[in-house]
């Protein structure tokens, strides 16, 4: 009885190994290559130039008050303000000779209504004259009112986009005549750089 017995478990031991065998005979890899395909979430193309046309600009003195040009992008329209103790002479000053020709404008599409974020940088800021600045740049959104844009990174100015189809973002701001003589005939020019995120 006591061989039967060894006998049976010799069996027992030799099927249970051949069973371990097997399944390692029947291992298989498989290999699938995985593709991941990116795209941009945001498009921005610049369209049309920020145009103040051309003024007129008689300092003779060198020592009057300043006075600004503004744009508003909503509408187009040139607004001149003299400065602050006004004279005769800057009252004349600034006489518009030609109409302005457009405000400048961007167009944004993001793929779903989102909240964008902007600011501007303001660059070669009319380095052809010490006397004219542009400044606080405004701007409207798809014909809405004209609202400050900030040219603070870490303070954006924040809107709605329609998503999948075309913002339009048109741009104005304003243009400082500082006291002093010498600017030149000739069109004076200054980069805005807008910058979206979302």
């Amino acid at each position: 009885m006591r061989r039967n017995t060894l006998k049976l478990m010799a069996l027992t031991s030799a099927v249970a190994l051949g069973f371990a065998f097997a399944d390692n005979a029947q291992a298989q890899v498989g290999s699938v290559q995985a593709t991941l395909t990116t795209s941009s979430a945001i498009t921005v193309t610049a369209g049309a130039d920020l145009d103040y046309g051309t003024w007129f600009i008689y300092m003779p003195t060198g020592t009057d008050d300043t006075f600004t040009i503004a744009m508003d992008p909503q509408t187009g329209a040139v607004v001149r303000t003299i400065g602050a103790g006004t004279d005769t002479t800057v009252q004349s000053a600034g006489v518009e000779i030609t109409p302005s020709a457009n405000v400048g404008d961007i167009t944004i599409q993001t793929p779903a209504a989102s909240t964008v974020n902007m600011y501007a940088t303001i660059s070669n800021n009319f380095t052809t004259s010490a006397q004219l600045t542009f400044g606080l740049p405004t701007f409207s959104l798809n014909g809405a009112a004209a609202a400050s844009l900030s040219t603070n990174s870490g303070s954006k100015t924040a809107f709605t986009s329609t998503g999948g189809s075309d913002d339009i973002i048109e741009l104005g701001g304003t243009v400082t005549v500082s006291a002093g003589a010498g600017i030149a005939d000739s069109a004076h020019t200054a980069d805005i750089d807008v910058t979206f995120s979302y």
